[in-house]
């Protein structure tokens, strides 16, 4: 998974765009977690068809993680597994982001604009839904 997280880490600063699917120009969650896994030679399916606002793309998200990888319990997640996260509702997860270590996670985080490196602090911690292994 060495690649994979070097992958999310070269993206720390590409600017956020809804459905952003460009590395360096513009990615959200779901096209950071594309890159980087297309870094490890994964071909992932490309979803735009979503909206950010107003909708409940958690089904989405959830298809979208069993299609390209299988569930790993949250607690035996390792550096570049995927983390779901729940922002309203506990059973809705609404963001991807990719553990980097157990301090750290790589997200598009749009309240700054920009992919990030974040501090994988209680506050996120207690988000998390679930976690994923790329097959």
């Amino acid at each position: 998974m060495s690649r994979l997280l070097a992958a999310a880490e070269a993206e720390i600063g590409t600017r956020f765009v809804p459905q952003g699917r460009l590395a360096g120009i513009g990615l959200d969650c779901v096209g950071l977690a594309a890159v980087a896994a297309r870094a490890c030679g994964v071909d992932v399916e490309s979803r735009e068809d979503y909206s950010l606002t107003g909708s409940d793309y958690s089904e989405m998200l959830l298809d979208y993680m069993r299609r390209n990888c299988h569930q790993v319990s949250a607690d035996a997640a390792q550096s570049g597994d995927f983390l779901l996260f729940w922002i309203n509702k506990p059973n809705k997860p609404r963001h991807l982001g990719i553990l980097a270590d157990t301090q750290h996670f790589i997200h598009t985080n749009d309240s700054v604009g920009r992919v990030t490196k974040t501090i994988f602090d209680e506050r996120w911690r207690k988000r998390v839904h679930s976690a994923w292994r790329l097959n």
